[in-house]
């Protein structure tokens, strides 16, 4: 079994827009603005760039839900300002990581309930 224990894991996803910010600075775990008070750093598990397609976000929590479908309990959580791309990245165009997952739970359930 497949388990996930104990650790919480804080993502990044950078809307496109956020690179029109020109004091915006990012590499895989660091997201970096420059502010009239100095350099804010921020350091996450990973940073997804603007580029990051719905598959490559999905991709990246397959890991998490098989663990659900083998028996742990996960929660996949978004957090931003209106217009952040929250309901993009869980449900948008070319299918977020909700009907990603659903369709592999539901492959999964077909493949057990085969045998």
């Amino acid at each position: 079994m497949n388990l996930l224990q104990g650790n919480i894991r804080v993502v990044c996803r950078l809307k496109p827009t956020a690179m029109g910010i020109p004091d915006l600075k990012y590499d895989e775990e660091t997201v970096s603005i420059r502010t009239d008070k100095g350099d804010k750093l921020f350091r996450f598990q990973r940073v997804f760039g603007p580029e990051t397609t719905q598959d490559m976000m999905f991709s990246a929590s397959k890991h998490m839900i098989q663990s659900a479908i083998e028996g742990s309990q996960i929660m996949i959580f978004t957090y931003g300002a209106t217009g952040s791309g929250k309901t993009h990245t869980l449900f948008g165009a070319g299918d977020g990581v909700v009907p990603r997952s659903l369709d592999l739970i539901f492959e999964q359930q077909q493949i057990v309930s085969f045998f």
